[in-house]
């Protein structure tokens, strides 16, 4: 149910925002890389330290895969994502991950 939800607010997006002359995107490497890292070091730290550092690291390096972020909105948007993840997670699913190991 998920899945067909975000497929077809995927299909709405990209029809939303096709472009015109079709042109080509160019591939840019650090935000390709900063996802990628921020993914990897989630999965390797969600069993070892719990839900909420995860999402903190995974979220503060994802953000600065935009060039332009400050370090203010860096920190909102860690923080949002971070609650978002704990209510939706934690709470609302209720995945048996602990917010921090050890407590």
């Amino acid at each position: 149910m998920i899945g067909v939800g975000i497929t077809l607010v995927s299909i709405v997006i990209l029809l939303i925002n096709r472009r015109a002359d079709m042109s080509p995107i160019e591939l840019q490497a650090r935000p390709i890389i900063l996802v990628a890292l921020s993914v990897l070091l989630f999965a390797l730290m969600i069993e070892r330290l719990g839900l909420m550092p995860s999402a903190i690291v995974m979220t503060a390096i994802a953000a600065y895969a935009d060039e332009s972020m400050t370090i203010r909105t860096g920190i909102a948007i860690v923080l949002f994502v971070t609650c978002v993840a704990i209510g939706l997670f934690h709470f609302g699913f209720n995945i048996p991950a602990p917010l921090v190991k050890g407590f």
